[in-house]
């Protein structure tokens, strides 16, 4: 997480102070910038992921819900949003059996026989 990219910008910046090889730190500059678009991937799919959740749309919710999980999101959003999903799907239903049941009512063909 964000200890272990400070922790590392730290470890380098003393490794500068102590003259330590310029390759071994060309690997440790090397990781850090690796780390940090790793956290910045999985803050964009953070983001996505709750716009996903606010659009409604459930294929669009599944879609982020799948890549936020291949990025590493937070098992706790994660969570969050597959609830939310459930919810979405479930009023999906209802109201297409709301719709159907309403068709029935109406006396018009509701293309279920």
């Amino acid at each position: 997480g964000d200890e272990d990219l400070e922790a590392l910008e730290h470890a380098i910046a003393d490794a500068e102070t102590a003259q330590v090889d310029e390759d071994q730190l060309n690997v440790a500059r090397d990781r850090l910038q690796a780390l940090r678009e790793l956290k910045q991937k999985r803050l964009q799919m953070e983001e996505a992921l709750a716009a996903a959740v606010g659009q409604g749309d459930c294929a669009a919710l599944a879609m982020a819900i799948e890549q936020a999980t291949n990025a590493g999101v937070d098992v706790d959003l994660l969570s969050q949003a597959k609830a939310s999903l459930e919810t979405l799907v479930t009023m999906q239903k209802m109201e297409a059996a709301k719709q159907v049941l309403e068709e029935a009512a109406a006396g018009e063909d509701t293309g279920l026989l």
